[in-house]
């Protein structure tokens, strides 16, 4: 179908646009899990242990009313929020603030267990669900023409 006749189209479930369609056209979605940032097929065993620590009930009211996060990081004992930096630390497989990650690297031990822990044992988490594009620094992948404001 080509564009002209397509916008003749009110709706994409009309019956005359299937007789259209070609064979083959339309191919069957891959099964495999693929991680995200490698796009490799996702095994059980690259799969981590991640243990949230829960929010304290010491913690002042006016930092948990009406909030509906319910975890804190360990160390800072700050309350973790989609739009906080996080960090997962493999030695204890606890999720800490991104905050804080200069002063465990410069200890050199794990907070939590004090085992060693170095820059191979920290993992970045990414962020998201803020609702802005801008916060996980996305690009546009289309660019539209666009009225200049004076």
């Amino acid at each position: 179908m080509t564009p002209a006749e397509a916008k003749s189209h009110r709706s994409f479930w009309d019956p005359s646009i299937a007789a259209s369609l070609k064979e083959g056209t339309i191919t069957k979605p891959d099964k495999t899990i693929r991680n995200p940032y490698t796009q490799k097929p996702l095994k059980y065993k690259d799969l981590l242990p991640v243990v949230f620590t829960p929010v304290d009930s010491t913690l002042s009211h006016a930092q948990v009313e009406g909030s509906r996060d319910r975890y804190m990081c360990p160390v800072t004992r700050d309350v973790l929020t989609n739009s906080m930096k996080c960090c997962y630390l493999k030695t204890s497989n606890r999720v800490v603030n991104a905050a804080c990650l200069d002063m465990i690297l410069k200890d050199g031990s794990d907070p939590i267990n004090g085992k060693k822990l170095t820059k191979d044992d920290i993992i970045h988490m990414h962020r998201g669900g803020t609702g802005y594009a801008r916060t996980n620094m996305l690009k546009a992948n289309l660019y539209r023409p666009q009225m200049a404001l004076a």
